[in-house]
């Protein structure tokens, strides 16, 4: 080390540490060191050396750095920037005061960046005078300055990207996602929405003396004593839901649960109705009733024997 100082023309004592050496070296040839930033610098040298405004770095901030090969100040760019949109998040006018603290931090960027990447030339160039000696020292300030075109480009490449992605995002947000109206469900009021269910749900035997007066098809009967029907009860997939606002509605108490052929039914009765009985149970959220009207028999014995038997009958379609 001390040879190649040596040969510099500088008789410097041992002992002088590396970095008082340096300073003296580029002290004692300021006309070769400003060789040596320019060279490293390369394009806009005299701009940079000259104003105190960069343009460049206003406009683009953190991919000027990646353009200038500054990667460590780049990323402290793209931190700041992130941190202060996560504060403008917390504000009511996210997108106000985001863009006014980063035309702040831009401005900022732009009268502090040539002075910046002064210094930061300076320190590369003492750097190389460690490793390389006088006569490859510009070669290499040469390659490890100047600009970067490649990974610029993948950098602009990317936030165009982002920023196109943030776009849409928006734009589907506002005007795409807009929630459909929630429309109050209608509480229960004693009218219930039924389907007839048709043979492909239930199988059951019903009296033979019905078939002239009932459709074998819709499974609802009427015998002109007794009338029975199966159906779904639309806008429900809960049974106990349903239960609950029946018995709301009417103002019934009281309840019980048979099993009859592996389906599980909730009785409820209605006296309200002069006798109506209902039996309830569900299935892939589905909710079906039976229900039986006795209000304009005569014989409620025999209409009795007949909802019973009906009940006895009912099981699900099973298919092969």
């Amino acid at each position: 080390m001390n040879k190649k100082y040596n040969n510099l023309g500088l008789n410097l004592p041992k002992e002088e540490s590396l970095d008082l050496l340096n300073d003296i070296y580029l002290d004692s040839i300021k006309s070769e060191y400003d060789n040596l930033s320019k060279s490293f610098i390369g394009k806009n040298y005299e701009k940079i050396i000259n104003n105190k405004f960069n343009i460049h770095a206003f406009l683009f901030d953190d991919v000027y750095y990646f353009y200038r090969k500054m990667y460590l100040y780049a990323f402290v760019i793209i931190i700041i920037k992130m941190l202060l949109l996560l504060f403008a998040t917390t504000t009511s006018h996210i997108l106000i005061v985001y863009f006014i603290l980063l035309l702040i931090l831009k401005i900022i960027i732009g009268y502090t960046t040539n002075y910046v990447y002064l210094r930061y030339a300076k320190d590369q160039i003492k750097k190389l005078f460690n490793v390389y000696s006088s006569n490859k020292i510009e070669k290499q300030a040469i390659k490890k300055g100047g600009t970067n075109k490649k990974v610029t480009i993948i950098i602009s490449i990317i936030k165009v990207l982002f920023i196109l992605l943030v776009i849409v995002s928006l734009v589907y947000c506002l005007f795409l996602n807009k929630p459909k109206k929630q429309t109050p469900k209608k509480e229960f009021d004693g009218n219930i929405n039924k389907k007839y269910v048709e043979d492909n749900v239930f199988d059951f035997e019903f009296p033979t003396s019905w078939d002239m007066n009932g459709s074998t098809a819709s499974k609802k009967y009427d015998n002109g004593s007794c009338k029975a029907s199966i159906y779904e009860v639309l806008g429900y997939k809960d049974k106990d839901k349903f239960i609950n606002d029946f018995k709301k509605f009417y103002g019934i108490n009281l309840e019980n649960k048979i099993t009859v052929d592996k389906i599980t039914w909730t009785n409820i009765q209605d006296n309200n109705k002069k006798i109506k009985y209902y039996y309830i149970t569900e299935k892939s959220k589905h909710v079906y009733v039976y229900e039986f009207d006795m209000s304009s028999s005569v014989m409620s014995e025999t209409c009795s024997e007949i909802k019973t038997h009906i009940l006895s009958t009912i099981k699900y379609k099973e298919f092969e």
